[in-house]
């Protein structure tokens, strides 16, 4: 009996289960709802991860509450001259914020050797969507050093229920230039943030520094004379990240009420690792602004940078080799050195430099080139001359490029900028080299294989070589407009739609595997009598030189890649394979 009453049971409750979906279906279309719930879980997911964060603080706020109101318990038992009354709250929150860094991050900080064991440093650190490695930082910091760390916060966390009492305890403070070069001359450590919440809100992955001219921690050292050490966290944007939708909107709202108004996700368990750059000594000839110009330089001739260099050096140096090196010639090398088939890709044996001696070893040069359809020559130009010359030749390109995704970073590392007059004149009188295509987008767009220089009357280059004082160096690259090419239907309508977007609009086709062969000219000094007319045709004459001296005319594909097979070159307008 007990069985089937049981399978009564049971029957009875699946009739109702399927009574109650039948009811509820006639007003909810539950396939819809479990496939839109299957759907959004990992948005929800990712916004409600951040809320951890937020719960762990309000832990921490809780407990030195209940700290607090025990005073009167934990006075009695120790004396209270004997040791500060929050030294064991910190401790104790210290040990929590560390293991939650370790567990969720694997949080480590490399370059703890440049924070001083006693005296006075101020920390400039970039900020991300959440400073969460400033609380890892600071909690492991005073675990292994017994040295807290005093920080600048803004404002609005003053409005936030039960802030005040943390900020008090773990020293957290808005900070005027006064209060902090206070905090330092008392021989304590202060990190700052200079981007602050707009760097926070409106930063992405590409890490670039929006301090908008922010000047007040540079004050803050030279007053105090405290030296600063700069601090970064890989992976900190890829912990928490801020919406990557309406971002002007966000912008517009912000400048507004001065308040984090974009949306933040992510609480990923990404790898956290918090370098600590070499610290920069108080110069009192230094102003403000040199300060922080200094910091901005030092930051990007960090080591890392160096070495991402010379990796994209290295890449493009590679690719050139097999794309567009001499066949014989490598075919040769790997017979010589059977042993060793890396010598098909050896330096010597690919992608030329001609008159790579009229490039200077130190000291400022501008060298101006023809622009192909891609400037592919020029990616080879900086890898040689990186490798062989140890010279960063920094770059001008068109304010297009930053509207691509993650081509900020790219240009930060390689040194390409949209650059004025004035900013080509001070990277050239600081003594660097710098290139520029005066035909720009327009020549790669609508030049062609007879290699007309097409710089409709721009004169802005000779403007820069005046001012600066500096020679300039013709460039040309053979077979160039052979390797990439722009299609040649409907150009008047193409150009007609560049003229109003000022953006590439003609279609690129190629990539072929032609010989590739740059030609630096001999340097054309500075002459303060010419006007930037007169250089800009003296330039542009030197570069038609170069081409009706190397290149073939009118440019062809078949006889470019052929040229990889030649053991002589022959060149010229009547130049035949």
């Amino acid at each position: 009996m007990g069985s089937t009453d049981d399978l009564i049971s049971l029957s009875n409750e699946t009739v109702g289960n399927s009574t109650f979906f039948a009811y509820i279906g006639q007003y909810i279309d539950l396939d819809y709802s479990i496939w839109l719930y299957r759907l959004l879980t990992p948005v929800l997911v990712t916004f409600l991860l951040p809320c951890a964060f937020v719960l762990l603080i309000y832990c921490t706020i809780s407990f030195l509450y209940i700290y607090k109101l025990h005073s009167r318990f934990i006075l009695q038992v120790y004396n209270e001259g004997d040791f500060d009354f929050w030294d064991v709250a910190r401790t104790l929150v210290a040990v929590v914020w560390d293991a939650h860094g370790w567990i969720f991050h694997g949080y480590e900080v490399c370059g703890l050797e440049n924070l001083p064991e006693t005296g006075p440093a101020l920390i400039i650190y970039y900020h991300g969507a959440i400073p969460i490695d400033m609380y890892y930082f600071t909690a492991r910091i005073y675990l292994k050093r017994q040295r807290l760390i005093y920080t600048v916060g803004d404002r609005f966390l003053n409005k936030v229920p039960g802030w005040k009492l943390l900020a008090r305890v773990m020293k957290i403070s808005p900070g005027t230039v006064q209060s902090c070069a206070s905090v330092l001359r008392d021989g304590n450590m202060l990190s700052i943030a200079p981007g602050g919440v707009y760097e926070a809100q409106f930063g992405d992955s590409n890490y670039e520094l929006l301090w908008r001219q922010r000047v007040g921690f540079a004050k803050v050292a030279i007053e105090s004379k405290a030296p600063i050490i700069p601090m970064f966290t890989e992976n900190l944007r890829e912990g928490f990240r801020s919406v990557g939708l309406a971002k002007r909107l966000f912008i517009r709202l912000y400048n507004a009420v001065r308040f984090p108004v974009r949306p933040i996700y992510g609480g990923f368990p990404v790898k956290f690792r918090t370098h600590l750059g070499k610290p920069i000594p108080y110069d009192p000839s230094l102003t403000a602004e040199d300060l922080q110009e200094k910091f901005w330089k030092n930051s990007d001739e960090d080591e890392f940078w160096k070495k991402a260099r010379r990796l994209m050096a290295n890449v493009w140096n590679l690719h050139s080799r097999i794309f567009h090196g001499n066949i014989l010639l490598n075919i040769n090398a790997f017979k010589t050195h059977s042993m060793n088939p890396s010598f098909i890709l050896f330096p010597s044996l690919g992608y030329e430099v001609i008159g790579l001696e009229n490039l200077p070893e130190s000291g400022p040069a501008l060298l101006i080139y023809y622009h192909g359809a891609l400037p592919i020559d020029m990616y080879y130009l900086t890898a040689e001359t990186m490798l062989k010359r140890n010279r960063l030749i920094h770059t001008v390109g068109d304010r297009f490029l930053d509207h691509i995704p993650g081509w900020r970073l790219v240009s930060r590392v390689m040194k390409v900028t949209s650059g004025s007059v004035q900013s080509c004149v001070a990277t050239l009188r600081a003594g660097e080299l710098l290139s520029i295509a005066p035909g720009g987008v327009y020549e790669a767009q609508f030049g062609d294989n007879v290699y007309e220089v097409l710089w409709k009357n721009r004169t802005g280059f000779a403007r820069v070589a005046l001012e600066a004082k500096v020679p300039i160096i013709p460039m040309f690259t053979v077979n160039i407009r052979e390797c990439f090419r722009t299609v040649s239907v409907a150009r008047w309508m193409f150009v007609r739609i560049y003229n109003v977007l000022k953006i590439p609009v003609l279609p690129i086709y190629g990539g072929f595997p032609v010989k590739l062969r740059t030609v630096l000219g001999k340097p054309i000094p500075y002459d303060g009598s010419l006007s930037p007319v007169a250089l800009q045709e003296q330039v542009a004459g030197a570069i038609a030189e170069l081409v009706q001296k190397h290149q073939r005319l009118p440019g062809e594909i078949l006889h470019a890649i052929g040229d990889r097979f030649e053991a002589v070159h022959v060149h010229g307008k009547d130049a035949k394979l």
